[in-house]
């Protein structure tokens, strides 16, 4: 017996009509308003805010951003930023850049349980403890960071790119124009081999690609910002491949870490047919694994496949309980593995606390960090392997 896989297609977003997808976005904007009114709400801009302001206003000046220390973005957020900064000023940009972040967040938590069949107010209520508990939210909106907007564009693009390919590929590839976290799931969108419309991955993909190269123009300015050297780049308090390897003594610059996740990644994507849920979870998982420096508010980028894993191991729990004969009911990982899937979502949902360990032992940090870094790919393979689509494997895509 399968189980029932959801589909990424507009009948899972029609489930609820637009009115009521812009009202339970509505409410969840509110409610992440009143819960963090003292810095979404703040007349000073916060600790990011200032580095992105004075970036732009150094690029509306002629001069260049990346004489601002802290500023590593692509040239097209600073060209963008500066023209904003003339045109409408810092307080009038610094509310702009809020009200986006804001949206970003509550649209992929809204999108990501979205899954979860159950009433819309069920699903709102949820969403709204999550804003008001959820140590990453928290940290991404004091910070002031623009990480929430670019998650938000990337997951409602691999949510469309079915039906609206140009539309997806433009949203993917102007992310990386704000904070470089999509490339590697452009890339994988390029290659994998899914169940259905291939040529509109072809679209989505190729329209992505030309829109992110166009963000690295200048060239000029994209030259100074490779001269900065992202290996010696702070790693308090942050995730990345590049950290753990140097915890157990491996030096690899983050660029070629970077490359080796986008091999293996491709290698998964072309191993069998992939259906939407499939793709979104291993775009988002190895989006997160390359990129060389992210802290912990950056992995609400998975918090898709936290949810559909933590769905997934529910659903089969259930269904171990009501045919105890199905394959794996009786095993030893299939009797726990709704406990560690909540394990290896809590591990990520509570991973601001390993900050506290930058200055322990190696092993010590390589656990408390290595455990929330690692724990999405752990819950990605979950869901790739218990995909019912695996039965496809060696089954040609229709184009």
């Amino acid at each position: 017996m399968t189980l029932s896989q959801p589909s990424i297609e507009s009948s899972i977003l029609r489930m609820d009509s637009l009115k009521t997808h812009c009202l339970a976005v509505a409410v969840l904007f509110l409610v992440t308003v009143v819960r963090w009114a003292p810095s979404v709400l703040s007349q000073t801009p916060l600790f990011d805010e200032a580095i992105y302001l004075d970036a732009f206003r150094a690029a509306a000046a002629g001069n260049s951003p990346y004489s601002i220390h802290g500023y590593y973005y692509p040239p097209a957020c600073a060209v963008i930023g500066g023209w904003l900064f003339s045109n409408l000023g810092q307080t009038a940009l610094v509310i702009v850049i809020r009200v986006l972040v804001i949206l970003g967040l509550v649209s992929t938590l809204w999108l990501s349980l979205v899954w979860w069949r159950t009433s819309a107010r069920r699903r709102v209520i949820v969403g709204a403890a999550y804003l008001c508990l959820a140590p990453p939210v928290g940290l991404g909106l004091r910070t002031g960071n623009m990480s929430f907007l670019v998650i938000g564009m990337i997951v409602v693009a691999l949510m469309i790119w079915q039906e609206r390919s140009v539309g997806s590929g433009l949203m993917l590839g102007s992310s990386v124009s704000i904070k470089p976290l999509a490339p590697l799931a452009i890339l994988v969108l390029l290659v994998h081999r899914p169940l259905r419309g291939g040529y509109r991955q072809v679209v989505a993909g190729l329209v992505a690609s030309v829109v992110m190269l166009g963000s690295l123009l200048p060239l000029d300015a994209f030259r100074e910002m490779l001269s900065q050297n992202i290996a010696s780049l702070s790693l308090n308090r942050s995730f990345s491949l590049h950290r753990l390897l140097g915890l157990v003594g491996v030096d690899v610059h983050p660029l070629v870490a970077m490359t080796v996740v986008a091999v293996i990644a491709v290698v998964i994507a072309r191993l069998r047919p992939f259906d939407e849920i499939d793709l979104l979870c291993l775009s988002l998982t190895v989006a997160i694994l390359g990129v060389p420096l992210i802290w912990t508010h950056t992995l609400l980028l998975t918090l898709p496949v936290q949810v559909l894993a933590l769905l997934r191991a529910v659903e089969r729990r259930r269904l171990f309980l009501t045919e105890p004969g199905v394959p794996g009911s009786t095993s030893g990982i299939g009797r726990y593995e709704l406990w560690l899937v909540v394990l290896a979502v809590a591990a990520i949902q509570l991973g601001e606390g390993s900050g506290s360990v930058d200055r322990m032992s190696a092993w010590i940090q390589l656990i408390a960090l290595g455990v929330p870094f690692v724990a999405p790919a752990a819950l990605a393979g979950y869901v790739l392997v218990t995909s019912p689509n695996r039965s496809t494997a060696g089954t040609p895509s229709p184009a």
